[in-house]
Order: C-alpha cells, then sequence, then structure tokens
C-alpha cells in the first residue's frame, strides 16, 4: 500500500501550528491554525479564512466543515479573463 503524503493539493486548505506567548503573563502557549482559500473577492483581491484551535485534529475537523460549507455557497462556474482580454483586443 502506497504512503499517504504529506502535503496538501490546492485547495485544500493548509494545517500549521504556531507558538506564541500571551503578553500578559508570559506564557508560551501552542496552537494549531488553519486556513483555506475561498477565491476571489469583488475587489480582487484572494478571500482566505482561518481557524484556530488547540490540536491538530479538531483544526482539522473545523477545517472540513468550513470547506463542505463554502462548497455551498461559492459560485461553480470558473472566472475566467476571457472577458477582460476580449475588451483589451476591441478595436475602438
Amino acid at each position: 500500500m502506497p504512503s499517504k503524503s504529506s502535503t496538501r493539493s490546492h485547495g485544500e486548505g493548509s494545517i500549521y501550528r504556531s507558538d506564541y506567548t500571551r503578553p500578559a503573563t508570559g506564557v508560551t502557549v501552542e496552537r494549531w491554525i488553519a486556513s483555506v482559500d475561498l477565491g476571489v473577492g469583488a475587489n480582487g483581491k484572494r478571500l482566505r479564512k482561518k481557524i484556530t484551535g488547540p490540536s491538530r485534529k479538531a483544526v482539522a475537523d473545523k477545517l472540513r466543515k468550513l470547506q463542505r460549507e463554502a462548497e455551498r455557497w461559492l459560485p461553480t462556474e470558473p472566472r475566467t479573463t476571457e472577458p477582460l482580454v476580449r475588451a483589451a483586443l476591441a478595436v475602438p
């Protein structure tokens, strides 16, 4: 049986660990962060959502839930540059 890849494919989001120190107490806390790309907004910027949690499993579960929800409200047709190219090539 082939081994499972440790990398994620495009569109699957990312999960990584982050340590930070709380300013008030000076205690270092480990947290896990997941981020997923939700496409491009009306202003042309990437829409990314970040999720945090105490463990990798908890963040992975939240990420899967967010991806399922995003499938319902993200546009299904791909965005292309065809209209821009046609407008640019149009001779007045």
